[in-house]
């Protein structure tokens, strides 16, 4: 009951007092102030969630980014994640990847996993990857061959204002989507078209180049 009490009695001067504060600080500080508040609802509400720490894993796009962090190695979530196809773990330092059945079990969506730019990975662990689509610098020698290829990315940003900040990373993430597609779809074109594998994928082509042009 006395807390009751507390609460009804104290609670509202509490609040005028710092509303009172917030006005005495003026005018530009109160904006600055609310921005930032929108700012944490926009991303507290919005498509980012938890999944590989470090990483921006946005739902709408359906990737986990871990471009350029400096990675030697992923820490995948506790719990099964949904709905993610792609994990981007590009340009860092990883010489090897969890083990397919790992990521699939975190990721029961999961479709590819991008890990060029990472100049110490171990070209001969790709063989263990037989449901996985992975993307690396490794030639068919096992070799790593850098490509001189940017993927998009939002880290040339560094003059933008935070309102272009997000928005430029939203695009970037969205960027990125879509050219990892067009690298898996170029990846199908390569295959024999006599051979088994090929038949069977056909029509995963066609739904895939489909897909691309109406949401691209």
């Amino acid at each position: 009951m006395s807390s009751i009490l507390f609460t009804l009695l104290f609670v509202p001067f509490f609040t005028l007092d710092i509303i009172k504060n917030m006005f005495l600080m003026g005018f530009n500080n109160v904006m600055i102030y609310l921005l930032l508040f929108f700012v944490f609802l926009d991303f507290s509400s919005g498509d980012n969630v938890t999944c590989i720490s470090g990483c921006e894993c946005d739902t709408k796009d359906e990737v986990i980014n871990c471009h350029n962090l400096k990675l030697t190695s992923l820490t995948l979530p506790k719990d099964s994640i949904p709905n993610f196809t792609v994990l981007r773990a590009t340009n860092n330092d990883l010489q090897y990847l969890p083990s397919e059945d790992l990521l699939r079990s975190k990721f029961p969506q999961l479709q590819g996993v991008d890990v060029e730019g990472n100049p110490n990975f171990d070209c001969q662990s790709l063989r263990y990857y037989r449901h996985l689509t992975i993307f690396s610098d490794c030639d068919e020698s096992g070799v790593i061959v850098p490509k001189d290829i940017e993927t998009p990315t939002s880290d040339d940003d560094n003059e933008c204002g935070l309102r272009c900040t997000i928005s430029a990373k939203a695009k970037a993430l969205s960027d990125y989507a879509k050219y990892y597609w067009e690298k898996l779809l170029e990846k199908l074109r390569r295959f024999d078209r006599e051979n088994k594998t090929w038949n069977e994928m056909k029509d995963l082509f066609n739904n895939l180049h489909n897909a691309v042009k109406e949401i691209f």
